[in-house]
């Protein structure tokens, strides 16, 4: 998990110097631990003094055309 630490900090890191914008896909099966690894972003970008904005969907939602935007 270390590289992929690695690759939230730097673009995090690039994002709060204003040197990059970046959209990071975290991606996988159930369990292997996308949602500890958002985490750990949201904690770098707060650290780095950056708002941190967060959603969650869910199955009952689908049917909700931007349902995220509008948390």
């Amino acid at each position: 998990r270390e590289r992929e630490v690695g690759v939230l900090a730097a673009r995090v890191g690039a994002a709060a110097r204003g040197e990059a914008a970046a959209i990071v896909a975290v991606e996988g099966p159930a369990g292997i631990g996308k949602s500890r690894l958002l985490a750990e972003a949201r904690r770098l970008a707060a650290e780095a003094g950056m708002r941190v904005l967060a959603a969650r969907g869910g199955d009952l939602e689908r049917e909700f055309p931007f349902r995220l935007a509008r948390q």
